[in-house]
């Protein structure tokens, strides 16, 4: 019996052997970042970067789980991203793990220019224009999730082939507020993220990427709208005039 038995009924050896020698990025070790690095390590992902500038607080526990055990012993407070290391080779040592304590910016993206996708786990639109930005410049797949109160949102970026995020959200400025956070929903965003990661790194086709799509769960209400690539994009366009 093998580990990835189960998951070996759905993905074919060639496609687990992709999974397995696949590097992903994950920007933001907060809610989105502790179940999409969970899902990833538990299928046998070949290795993870990852990155957060912070520390974990008793405000993040409704959906950080990682973090629980660090913050209610009292212990000195640690980055949540060597935690989230730490946790990542507890559930699954055969995962590589690479992590950095800082914001992903000009200074720090190119410790992920190893990985074949990254994963937007992060809060901040600008930041997340900013990853949507070296996706592009890279041409790295990205995939994108976000919640707010019972609201989930994912999409892929794959670039020269679908809207990037600014395509998407264009301007749209960082809220002055925090997004309303429920656990269930975070999870529930995490593993859209997880679930498409997995399958771009094994190869599967999805004809609805570069589709942004919305889950209501107050109501179970999903909305799909599909953008098209701007022409005038600063950040893609360039790739239409090619």
């Amino acid at each position: 019996m093998g580990r990835y038995d189960r998951q070996l009924l759905e993905f074919t050896d060639e496609e687990q052997g992709r999974i397995r020698r696949a590097r992903v990025g994950i920007v933001g070790c907060g809610g989105l970042g502790s179940y999409v690095v969970t899902s990833l390590a538990v299928a046998g992902i070949g290795g993870l970067t990852i990155i957060d500038p912070d520390v974990p607080d008793i405000t993040n526990l409704n959906r950080q789980f990682i973090y629980c055990r660090h913050v209610l012993s009292g212990e000195t407070p640690r980055p949540k991203a060597e935690l989230m290391a730490e946790w990542i080779r507890s559930i699954n040592p055969d995962v590589s793990v690479d992590y950095h304590v800082g914001r992903f910016d000009a200074e720090t993206c190119g410790l992920f220019d190893g990985c074949d996708i990254m994963v937007d786990c992060l809060d901040s639109i600008s930041s997340r224009q900013f990853l949507n930005e070296y996706s592009v410049r890279t041409g790295k797949p990205m995939v994108h999730g976000g919640i707010s109160g019972f609201t989930a949102e994912m999409c892929t970026v794959v670039p020269g082939q679908t809207p990037c995020l600014r395509c998407i959200l264009g301007d749209m400025p960082d809220s002055a507020k925090p997004p309303a956070s429920i656990g269930s929903v975070v999870m529930f965003a995490g593993s859209l993220e997880a679930t498409e990661v997995l399958k771009l790194v094994a190869g599967r086709p999805d004809d609805s990427r570069g589709t942004f799509f919305s889950y209501d769960l107050s109501n179970g209400r999903v909305t799909p709208v599909r953008f098209k690539r701007d022409p005038a994009c600063p950040v893609c366009g360039h790739a239409l005039k090619r």
